[in-house]
């Protein structure tokens, strides 16, 4: 059964602004897990960089969108971890900080869906019983 859904779109350029600027600030370090920068597309062009960050923020927002109205403790977006399976679909990886959150909203599983078109990313996220 669904218990919630999410949706959050990222103006890439954002993203893009603040990776020209300085890709090892507070923002990248508090936002995103150690996994998901190990994961970033190794690349020197901004672009690919952008559209990965802006996709896993979009991500984690629609997460919380889905998860927090249900949860009994709070849900900070850093416990948040969008990871890539081999066959290169992305997933929400349930971590020891995340479990706890979804367990006190009744949420077993979470699936997710991330698009980049142009200037945006948007993620689209179910939260499952």
């Amino acid at each position: 059964m669904i218990i919630g859904i999410g949706v959050d779109t990222v103006e890439i350029e954002r993203i893009r602004k603040m990776l020209e600027k300085d890709a090892s600030s507070a923002f990248f370090r508090k936002t995103y897990t150690q996994a998901e920068r190990d994961m970033a597309p190794e690349t020197d062009r901004v672009k690919p960089l952008s559209e990965y960050y802006a996709g896993r923020f979009a991500v984690k927002e629609a997460v919380f969108k889905a998860v927090a109205p249900y949860a009994e403790m709070p849900l900070d977006l850093r416990k948040i971890e969008t990871l890539r399976a081999e066959d290169g679909h992305p997933y929400v990886h349930i971590t020891e900080d995340l479990a706890p959150v979804l367990a006190s909203a009744g949420i077993r599983r979470i699936h997710i869906s991330i698009t980049h078109e142009k200037e945006y990313a948007t993620a689209f996220a179910v939260a499952e019983e």
